[in-house]
């Protein structure tokens, strides 16, 4: 199976550097994410796609709707793609650090019994597992989050979560991963 993963395009959150884990509020692209999407649509324009899976959040829609115009790509919506949910909604990013930073095991820890690192890697795993069953011989497109390809990463490429942690992927970047 053949994943072109793309991360969502720029948003209100992205600009403001919060965290976004859910649509309470929805957190939309920003002019400047829809032209991402858009330069992402033209380097795909070719490609075919046999399946197409997003997040529920509205940003990943939104990038994937622009991804398949055109497109007879049917758009699956896929909770297990959300965001990492780390429990600190609408918080700043670096307050989520500076938390992460004063844990002892970093993978395990949990802010108010919200996901660990490494349960939103299973349940990003989970969703690779299934898909690997349902289009072993095909190409599918994935739009999702930052975490969501990290989580991908270290477990296809059997390295260290902090590893992962540390791989970039910018807004609306296209990685193609043979899985």
């Amino acid at each position: 199976m053949k994943v072109v993963f793309v991360r969502h395009g720029h948003s209100d959150h992205n600009k403001v550097m919060r965290l976004n884990e859910n649509n309470d509020p929805p957190s939309h692209l920003t002019d400047k994410g829809i032209e991402q999407a858009k330069e992402a649509s033209k380097e795909l324009s070719e490609r075919k796609f046999d399946a197409a899976y997003c997040s529920e959040l509205v940003r990943t829609q939104q990038t994937a709707k622009i991804l398949l115009q055109g497109k007879k790509t049917k758009l699956v919506i896929d909770p297990r793609l959300n965001e990492f949910q780390t429990g600190m909604h609408g918080k700043l990013v670096l307050q989520y650090y500076m938390w992460l930073l004063m844990k002892w095991n970093k993978l395990k820890a949990k802010y108010k019994d919200h996901e660990s690192v490494l349960e939103s890697g299973d349940r990003v795993w989970s969703f690779i597992e299934e898909m690997r069953q349902r289009h072993a011989n095909d190409t599918i497109l994935v739009v999702a989050h930052v975490h969501t390809f990290q989580a991908i990463v270290y477990r296809h490429k059997k390295i260290h979560p902090y590893r992962a942690m540390s791989t970039h992927i910018g807004n609306c970047e296209v990685v193609e991963i043979d899985l």
